[in-house]
């Protein structure tokens, strides 16, 4: 699903994202296609030390409060 994207006139006023957000139903189609890896190459690769396979788990299963915490 690619990005949804802010129209060029309203980016060349300001510095904000380009992207606008994922809707909770975008968010969910796009946790839907995680593997769950085992060695999870996200995660070790996530400097912020963020678990992303739980994060990508629970917006999976509509619990967008539990990740977002």
């Amino acid at each position: 699903m690619p990005g949804r994207r802010r129209p060029a006139s309203d980016r060349r006023r300001d510095f904000d994202d380009a992207f606008l957000p994922y809707t909770a139903a975008q968010a969910r189609w796009e946790a839907s296609r995680c593997l769950a890896c085992h060695d999870a190459p996200c995660r070790s690769g996530c400097h912020a030390e963020v678990d992303v396979r739980h994060f990508v788990r629970l917006v999976r299963f509509d619990d967008l409060p539990g990740a977002a915490d």
